[in-house]
């Protein structure tokens, strides 16, 4: 069963690298988005506290029909379990909002938008591994918007098909700004053991304070926040509270969270089938990470297709995971390819009721089996002319 999972934080939230606040590096921790693995562990945690469960191996019989089978190593995941489809940010009035395409090219103005078409590889590429490359066709005078921003739902859907504009498409493009502010809470070094301060250590630690709404009609709150897909084995039953608090980010700060089951229909459907009625006259399908994936040594195949081109943006790192921390050993350092990445590959037939298909099976799938269940490497199909 899916559900879709509303995260609503009542609190500022501290999302960074996931080092541990405790590793001695407090003053080290940076913000960035949350790892998938957050929005995963936040999930799973609330079901288990539903279920009167801890988060270990004792007694998960209980929790087992529903989240699958126990496993302290989470990194290649070949057991069944629940899965985290994805996640995007959700706004107060419940619109959807999502990471840009990394080969749409908008202006300060946000509009005119350009797509990168897929020209022949020359010698100065820099992603050598591909055999092409993507350019884009600008004015002379034309200069990038240079801040982070998202498209909502409805233009995603168009700019995973290159559809043109004739007008601008007004309050379909966000900066980060309009969903949360950053916020700086300072903090001085305690020593545990002892329970005292440690002196001359004193650091910052980068807190998101999220917007929130009041509708006056029903004094219905709203907070800005996240929308999961989360699969489990089975449908939950009813001693499972569909809304309730969860604990999100670093320093486990407090949110609303709510759940509502899809039936018998995979996430953004509507989505998926425009799109598929976009292939005629196409070069291609591309895949656009909906969640950062884990950087490996070869370039993803889908359909058996290599990739020819690829609109990535600059790696992030991130902290590995493993439940067993008995050896108190460092936890691995990842590469990350941030969401919004695209990967451009050429149909491997004409034929048009297979391409829908390749549309579909692949729809909200991994790129990988690296962290595969906790969300990492999720894709949305798109076209490419």
């Amino acid at each position: 069963m899916i559900y879709t999972v509303d995260l609503m934080p009542i609190e500022p939230m501290l999302f960074s690298d996931n080092r541990s606040a405790r590793a001695g590096a407090d003053h080290l921790i940076r913000d960035q988005d949350p790892s998938p693995h957050a929005i995963y562990g936040t999930i799973g945690a609330y079901l288990l506290r539903q279920l009167k469960l801890a988060v270990d191996s004792k007694n998960w019989q209980s929790a087992e029909a529903y989240l699958g089978e126990f496993n302290h190593g989470i990194k290649n995941d070949d057991k069944i379990r629940a899965e985290l489809l994805g996640y995007c940010i959700r706004d107060g009035a419940d619109e959807l909002w999502f990471s840009k395409p990394k080969h749409v090219f908008f202006n300060k103005e946000k509009f005119p938008m350009h797509y990168a078409s897929v020209q022949p590889k020359t010698g100065f590429d820099s992603l050598t591994d591909f055999d092409s490359h993507l350019k884009f066709d600008l004015h002379p005078q034309e200069e990038e918007l240079e801040t982070d921003v998202l498209v909502s739902k409805s233009l995603l859907t168009n700019l995973l098909c290159q559809q043109t504009f004739s007008s601008k498409a007004n309050n379909q493009v966000r900066e980060l700004n309009e969903f949360f502010k950053p916020e700086l809470r300072l903090g001085i070094k305690m020593n545990n053991s002892q329970n005292c301060v440690e002196e001359g250590l004193f650091f910052s630690r980068p807190y998101r304070r999220f917007k929130s709404d009041v509708n006056l009609n029903n004094n219905k709150w709203r907070s800005v926040g996240f929308s999961a897909w989360y699969k489990t084995l089975q449908a939950l039953d009813d001693s499972v509270k569909p809304k309730g608090v969860c604990f999100l980010g670093g320093d486990r700060r407090r949110a609303v969270i709510e759940l509502q089951a899809l039936q018998n229909e995979k996430p953004l459907q509507n989505m998926c089938t425009f799109i598929q009625n976009q292939i005629d006259g196409t070069e291609g399908f591309l895949a656009y990470l909906l969640t950062p994936a884990v950087r490996e040594k070869e370039w993803p195949q889908m359909a058996e297709q290599k990739p020819v081109a690829a609109g990535i943006g600059k790696e992030i790192t991130i902290s590995g995971w493993n439940a067993d921390r008995s050896g108190q050993h460092p936890r691995p350092i990842l590469k990350l390819i941030p969401a919004g990445s695209v990967f451009f590959y050429k149909w491997p037939d004409n034929d048009t009721e297979e391409r829908k298909k390749i549309i579909s099976d692949y729809w909200f799938k991994p790129l990988s089996n690296n962290y595969k269940n906790s969300g990492f490497g999720r894709v949305l199909i798109g076209v490419w002319k």
